[in-house]
C-alpha cells in the first residue's frame, strides 16, 4: 500500500507516511479535544448557581482578614484561643508553620467556619470530619463543621509548606453540652 504525498498530489511510491500526517492527525485530535473540554466545562459551571460557588470560597483580602482579628478579639479567652458560641461564624488560619487560633467548640452543635493560609499553599486536613483540601493564598474556603463527640481533634497540614511543616498542627477541642 502507498501512502498519500500532499505535496506531489499523488500516493508516495516508497509508502512512507509524510510527516504532516505523523504529527498532523493527533494535533487535530488535540485541539479538539481541547475545545469539546472548554466547551463542556463553560457549559456545565454556567448550569450552576453563582451564590452557591460563592458560599464556598471568597477572596481572602485586607477586609477578609479585619473579619479574622474582630472574630478573634471578639471571642479570645486565651492567648491564640476562641470559645465559639454556635451560630457565629469562625475564622482558621494557616500560617508557616501553625493553625490559629484553637477552636473550642461544643458536642452537637453546627458551626461555620472560613479557612485560609496567610502565606504560602497550606493542606486543611481534619480527618474526623473526613476534610482535605489545598489553602490557596489569597483565598478563603467555607467548611462546615459538626462533632458529635467530646475531645480533641487535630487540623494538619498535609501540603508540604516549608521547613516546619512536619509540626504544623492545630487544635480544636469540642467540649460536651453546657
Amino acid at each position: 500500500m502507498t501512502a498519500f504525498d500532499p505535496a506531489e498530489g499523488q500516493a508516495s511510491p516508497s509508502g512512507e507516511r509524510p510527516w504532516t500526517a505523523l504529527i498532523g492527525m493527533p494535533l487535530i485530535f488535540l485541539v479538539l479535544g481541547g475545545l469539546g473540554a472548554v466547551v463542556g466545562v463553560r457549559a456545565s459551571t454556567t448550569l450552576l448557581d453563582d451564590t452557591v460557588l460563592q458560599q464556598r470560597y471568597r477572596v481572602a483580602d485586607e477586609s477578609f482578614f479585619a473579619e479574622a482579628k474582630a472574630f478573634y478579639e471578639r471571642n479570645k479567652i486565651a492567648p491564640g484561643a476562641v470559645r465559639m458560641r454556635p451560630g457565629e461564624t469562625m475564622y482558621l488560619l494557616a500560617q508557616s508553620w501553625a493553625y490559629l487560633p484553637e477552636l473550642r467548640l461544643q458536642a452537637g452543635q453546627r458551626y461555620v467556619a472560613w479557612v485560609a493560609s496567610t502565606d504560602v499553599r497550606h493542606g486543611f486536613l481534619l480527618r474526623d470530619q473526613g476534610l482535605s483540601f489545598l489553602l490557596e493564598p489569597g483565598y478563603a474556603y467555607r467548611v462546615e463543621l459538626l462533632f458529635e463527640e467530646p475531645g480533641t481533634y487535630a487540623v494538619s497540614c498535609n501540603e508540604y509548606c516549608g521547613l516546619g511543616h512536619a509540626a504544623m498542627i492545630g487544635r480544636i477541642i469540642v467540649e460536651g453540652q453546657p
